[in-house]
């Protein structure tokens, strides 16, 4: 899980300074020799924390005082800090595997990556009660789209932004040069579920 958590906090670096995540996940995939098997695994904390990142850096700003000058560690906070809001993984794994990733980073920001880990699982219900009152927070969105998407749907804003926040629907297209929709639907009926 570590290696996945690096890899994936140095493409959300990439993300956050500007560039196309398509084309950082190439790039990183290829220099980095990425395993297939980590693939799946890398881009899952990529999106999520991407997603969630207006919420785990809101976190931040309640536990540090002084930000850390080396932006991987940083980011590595971000990936793990995801995980723990989202409770997929084991939190004492999490927290055990973010502090191994930091001290492949450097060995000086072990306690400290500890130290805001724990910080937040002491703190986690207070810390994310607060962050549901502030929009940044809560919708993951920067200040200035939130204020635009305010101001041009004043009734409904806050239902698209948690749309905008959601999982897409699962989309399967059809080859109809190999059969039809009606037949693919009849074959698979039992397999899949319409919505």
């Amino acid at each position: 899980m570590k290696e996945a958590q690096l890899s994936a906090a140095g493409i959300v670096i990439d993300v956050i300074e500007g560039n196309n995540l398509n084309k950082v996940f190439q790039k990183y995939s290829q220099e980095n020799k990425i395993s297939p098997k980590d693939i799946s695994q890398i881009k899952d904390l990529v999106f999520g924390t991407l997603r969630s990142y207006g919420k785990t850096k809101f976190v931040i700003n309640k536990l540090v005082k002084r930000m850390p000058s080396n932006t991987l560690i940083l980011s590595l906070l971000h990936v793990a800090l995801f995980q723990l809001i989202s409770n997929r993984s084991n939190s004492y794994t999490v927290v055990d595997q973010a502090v191994s990733a930091s001290n492949m980073i450097n060995k000086r920001h072990t306690k400290f990556v500890n130290g805001v880990l724990r910080s937040f699982l002491r703190e986690k219900v207070s810390i994310l009660d607060k962050a549901e009152k502030i929009d940044e927070a809560k919708y993951s969105y920067p200040i200035w789209w939130i204020n635009l998407i305010k101001n041009e749907y004043p009734k409904s804003w806050e239902n698209i932004l948690d749309i905008g926040n959601s999982h897409p629907p699962l989309i399967i297209r059809v080859n109809i040069k190999k059969g039809s929709i009606s037949n693919y639907i009849k074959k698979n009926l039992g397999k899949i579920f319409l919505i």
